[in-house]
């Protein structure tokens, strides 16, 4: 994670996830935004669990990272949600589903896919989509804060 895409954004996040954060980490880490609830940020415009260790951004709560950012970069639909519908699709487990970029993160690089992208880590993002999987073992950063 490049941790630039961490700064001035909104995380919405799904009841499911505001309740684990509340209830683990207290409500001082998340706002109501009329009827969303929405991550809090540091006055720098961070994530308030954004940390930098041995050089690299990484979420200081990586066990319970809400979904939106367990998916980040990535939006996954089961439908075609913008026009290039035949250069987001991809197959997985019989199924199509439309895979787009948030090409607001620094971290994107534009080009061919890589192998392990195509081979593990669209499908891991899928299986998180799904709810098939909750861990993060090619979409993330692997480094953990003690």
């Amino acid at each position: 994670m490049c941790g630039k895409c961490c700064y001035n954004s909104r995380v919405p996040l799904n009841f499911e996830d505001y309740a684990k954060i509340v209830s683990k980490y207290g409500e001082i880490y998340v706002i109501q935004d009329q009827n969303l609830f929405i991550l809090r940020h540091k006055k720098d415009g961070s994530c308030v669990f954004l940390k930098i260790k041995e050089g690299k951004y990484v979420c200081k709560i990586q066990e319970d990272k809400p979904l939106v950012c367990k998916l980040f970069p990535f939006r996954v639909y089961s439908y075609p949600k913008f026009n290039n519908e035949h250069d987001s699709a991809f197959r997985y487990n019989d199924k199509i589903y439309y895979v787009y970029l948030d090409l607001n993160c620094n971290g994107i690089k534009l080009g061919n896919p890589s192998e392990e992208l195509v081979s593990k880590v669209i499908p891991e993002i899928i299986d998180i989509y799904e709810r098939k999987r909750s861990s993060q073992e090619y979409s993330t950063c692997p480094l953990r804060l003690c």
